[in-house]
Parts: C-alpha cells; structure tokens; sequence
C-alpha cells in the first residue's frame, strides 16, 4: 500500500525484503519443521503440524503477489537478514531509507529492539532516515528500555507514528516532532485495492477476523450476532483446529482476505488491520 501511495506521488521505490531478527529460524512455509527444531511442547508440534499446510499456501500466495505487485530488493532471490547488516560491506544506494509501519518498534515482538528498524548500521549512514507510522504497540518501556529506544531514534530525520499515544510518547521522550499519521492501507482508496480482489463464492455472512490469538471469547459472541442478523458464520485465520466447528477460511491469500472483508455484511476483529480495511470499505464492523 505504501509503495503504491508513493508511486501515485511519482516516487520510485524498492521494498527491502528483511527477515526479522525475531523470527530466528522460523520457516513460515512449514510450521512443523520449526516446532520440532525449537523442541516445542508436544501439543505446540500437533498444532504446528495441522497448521503447516495453510501457512504453506498463504506463504507460496503471498510470494505470489510480491512477484506480480511488488518492486523488492532482496539479497540473491533471498531475504536480507539480521546478520547481513553487521557486514560493514553491505551498502544501498537509495537516497532515502523508510522504516514503514506496523510494531516494528515493540522489543515485546521483535524479541527486543530491532536495530535495522531504526537505521542503527553503517549501510545508512550518509542517507535520509525516515519512519513513517511504526508502532511500538501496548508495550510499556522499562527505564533501560527507554535509554535505549531515545538512542535509536535519534538516528531518524523525520518521525512519526500511526497511534497518537505513541507520537505523544515519543515526542515527549525526545523532545523532538513525532506527526501522528495514517496507517499506509488507509492512504489509498476502496478503489485502489479493487484490482487485487479475488472473488469467493460466499454471500450474505458475518466475517470473523481473528489475528495472532485464537480469541474463543470472540468466536462465540460473533456466533451470536450472527445468529441474530441472520447471516453465515466465516471464521478467517490460521487457527486451523477451527475447522471443527465451524466454517474457517485458513492459508487465505492478500486478494481473497481484501474480498472477504470487503463482501461482508457485518466484520467483527480483534486486528488492528481487520478494522482499518472495514473503514477503507465502509463495512459494519466491530473491535
């Protein structure tokens, strides 16, 4: 979304493709495998393994749309990981560098600080750092925490934040402009996400979207509304134990998920992204 906004503007761009520092050796493309290699607890292993087949084909989908959609910079057809950036040799010839969006500042998610998410290398010296609408989540920063992260952001030209308790906070904290902005899916239009849709077969539904957590709570008051409006129950997710109670839509591709929320007569979620795309469509929705 963010490349496409900027491309609307008449600014090229490339999407750096980084593997995380806290995804370690995690192989979204077979859950099992990671599970077994982490010496995860039985129950996290059979659940790893009922997964893995829809993680895999929202793994080969989302690649898919990269490919078609997406202008990327990755290192020989591979990610760029934590590693490569302590190569003192790596270098970018980008003008600019974006630290764009979501909890890329949370230590709770990235397993601590991220430092390629705030530009701390050699490969950024000398260029125009921006973070554009990062978010540090509902983490509290401990005192040693916030020593760190004032040293980190220093680095940036210009800041910003997607929550306005977050560009407060870090305003605050260093006495600097943090502009509270958009999240980058709500910079475009309905319009603009039209040509990614991918037709299901499905009418007339509430559309659960239920993210990062298996939100059972959830699930069963939207069973309820549902009942009550008249309308199917459709789960999407990754929680494929679902499936055993009702209709669940896993491994789900960027165009379908866009379809989904798009065709639903009433959205209920627990993802921050869940509601910004039922605003962008004008849907029902509910948090």
């Amino acid at each position: 979304a963010f490349q496409k906004y900027l491309k609307g503007l008449g600014v090229d761009s490339a999407i750096l493709d980084y593997k995380s520092k806290h995804f370690g050796d995690l192989r979204l493309d077979n859950m099992a495998v990671s599970a077994i290699k982490s010496k995860a607890s039985i129950a996290a292993i059979i659940l790893a393994i009922l997964n893995t087949p829809s993680y895999r084909r929202k793994y080969k989908a989302f690649h898919i749309f990269y490919k078609q959609n997406c202008i990327m910079d990755d290192n020989n057809g591979k990610p760029y990981t934590y590693d490569d950036f302590n190569n003192t040799t790596l270098s970018f010839d980008y003008p600019i560098v974006v630290c764009e969006s979501d909890v890329i500042w949370s230590p709770k998610t990235s397993n601590g600080f991220d430092r390629v998410f705030f530009c701390a290398y050699k490969c950024f010296e000398g260029k125009t750092k921006v973070a554009y609408a990062p978010s540090i989540s509902n983490t509290h920063l401990s005192a040693e925490q916030e020593k760190e992260f004032k040293r980190l952001v220093a680095n940036f030209d210009y800041l910003s934040a997607r929550e306005w308790q977050t560009a407060e906070y870090v305003s605050k904290l260093t006495n600097r402009e943090c502009a509270h902005v958009l999240d980058p899916v709500m910079l475009l239009e309905e319009r603009d996400y039209e040509p990614y849709f991918e037709p299901q077969k499905y009418r007339n539904y509430l559309l659960v979207y239920n993210v990062m957590r298996n939100d059972r709570k959830m699930l069963a008051f939207a069973k309820k509304v549902a009942k009550e409006k008249g309308l199917i129950f459709i789960e999407i997710s990754d929680n494929t134990i679902n499936k055993f109670f009702h209709k669940t839509l896993t491994g789900r591709s960027i165009g379908e998920f866009l379809w989904l929320i798009k065709n639903a007569d009433f959205l209920i979620t627990n993802g921050f992204h869940g509601a910004c795309f039922a605003i962008v469509f004008k849907k029902e929705f509910l948090i």
